[in-house]
């Protein structure tokens, strides 16, 4: 999306203050064909960036591939217009109230009906869909006998095999089918985007990201270690933060506190929580290390 002079639509008379292209990331320029996202007219940038209403005449004289695409965001516009979720079932409507059609268009339900994506475009216009997208799509994550395919920090395939899960063939471009150990769960965190791997000792392995959100899938994974520090613990009052040594999500040593806008103090605890663990966790900064 891209901010351009505020102008109005010279048919609806709505304001714009933005234009997105269905075509990519682009700013438009003089001469430029636009369709209004709230009557769906064809409208042409002038020299200031200002619209105007296309002419029957200059409609006429596109090339052909220009007005089939036009003609397409009209048709994805009215698609919208005319679509949307009851929230709370998932059902759809034909019709809605016109201001809640109107407010409910945006750039990500438009790029979903013009690639024919109804069902996601009335998902992206109802207030809290997307959101609720995520939800959905942690739980249904949550329950599968799927990993993530992406692994990151030097989670490999080798690793969780070591740990004894084993996989399967590809569910999708972003999962694979495992069976975990015996007594290993994933398990959702507060957080839509975040579930954890835990182990049979309900301790967490593995961190999980999967944004469930149509127009921005992605899941990945990454081993965490059981002997960790943070220099970000809160402190005895609002000005300081504590440093401590942590068994998993357990404290089990604190080391200190420091001013919160004291950064040279922060790097001196960062280096001291180190040498403490390697003076009794010699292999702590290994995910693989002190679990059996």
């Amino acid at each position: 999306m891209t901010t351009i002079q505020p102008s109005n639509c010279p048919v609806c008379l709505k304001q714009f203050d933005a234009a997105t292209s269905p075509f990519g990331d682009s700013a438009p320029t003089p001469g430029d064909l636009t369709v209004c996202i709230y009557c769906a007219s064809f409208l042409i940038f002038e020299q200031d960036l200002r619209l105007r209403l296309m002419t029957e005449q200059e409609i006429g004289e596109l090339p052909d591939e220009a007005r089939i695409q036009i003609m397409r965001v009209r048709r994805a516009i009215k698609a919208v217009s005319e679509t949307a979720t009851d929230g709370a079932n998932g059902r759809r409507k034909d019709k809605l109230e016109k201001n809640d059609t109107r407010r409910g268009i945006n750039p990500a339900a438009l790029m979903a009906a013009f690639a024919g994506d109804l069902d996601n475009a009335a998902v992206a216009m109802t207030p809290g869909g997307i959101e609720a997208q995520e939800v959905a799509g942690q739980a249904m994550f949550v329950a599968s006998a799927t990993l993530p395919k992406e692994m990151l920090h030097g989670c490999t395939r080798e690793k969780l095999k070591a740990m004894g899960i084993k996989f399967g063939q590809d569910a999708d471009d972003l999962f694979v089918t495992v069976q975990l150990p015996a007594g290993w769960k994933k398990q959702a965190t507060d957080h839509s985007m975040w579930s954890d791997l835990l182990d049979d000792k309900g301790r967490k392995r593995a961190s999980m990201f999967y944004k469930a959100a149509f127009y921005d899938r992605e899941a990945t994974i990454s081993l965490v270690r059981r002997y960790s520090y943070n220099t970000y613990e809160d402190g005895s009052d609002d000005e300081h933060y504590r440093v401590v040594i942590k068994d998993g999500n357990t404290v089990i040593h604190v080391l200190g506190e420091y001013p919160r806008d004291d950064y040279e103090a922060r790097e001196k605890w960062r280096s001291k929580a180190e040498a403490w663990l390697a003076e009794r966790f010699p292999q702590w900064q290994d995910d693989m290390a002190y679990w059996d």
